[in-house]
């Protein structure tokens, strides 16, 4: 695969991955409770399919919610400046950011799996409760990060570095 194949491919891959942060960010379906037919996000609360903004109904998020937003948005983040980054690569042929996006991709899997882990501990003992599809989309974007960072950590340097051979 060519260096601008390689490019491509990471922004594809960056960029699926980015996807997936957001959807799971942004949609209610984090925990259901089979108890109430409930279910609950990181920004709402749906109580039989009526769904309502926490500030809507006049709760205060617990702190852990806080948590988990703060740390996947971090993570979306520095997914943003993966991106940004690869296509850098692409207007300066001669740069070497493999390293610097595969570092920055490898931070953004960090943030989002202490998102996950901090909600996670939160359900862990409800048996009332069960995690919904954005869970399981937080955690795959988790996985998919550390695969990124590795695969773009094994491409070949464009201009790999010349070091002086010893006489």
């Amino acid at each position: 695969m060519n260096p601008t194949q390689q490019l491509q491919v990471t922004v594809v891959l960056i960029s699926v991955s980015l996807i997936l942060a957001i959807v799971s960010q942004a949609t209610a379906a984090w925990a259901h409770s089979s108890y109430d037919n409930s279910s609950i996000g990181l920004w709402q609360l749906c109580l039989s399919n009526i769904c309502r903004s926490f500030w809507d109904l006049g709760l205060k998020e617990a702190a852990y919610v806080d948590a988990v937003r703060a740390f996947s948005i971090m993570s979306m983040i520095f997914q943003c400046t993966a991106l940004a980054l690869t296509l850098m690569a692409f207007k300066n042929q001669s740069g070497n950011h493999r390293r610097n996006t595969s570092s920055v991709m490898m931070s953004a899997g960090v943030f989002m799996f202490i998102a996950m882990i901090v909600f996670s501990t939160k359900y862990h003992l409800s048996f009332s409760v069960s995690f919904g599809y954005s869970f399981y989309l937080g955690w795959i974007n988790f996985a998919f990060s550390f695969l990124i960072a590795g695969f773009i950590y094994c491409f070949k340097e464009r201009n790999p570095p010349v070091y002086p051979v010893p006489e």
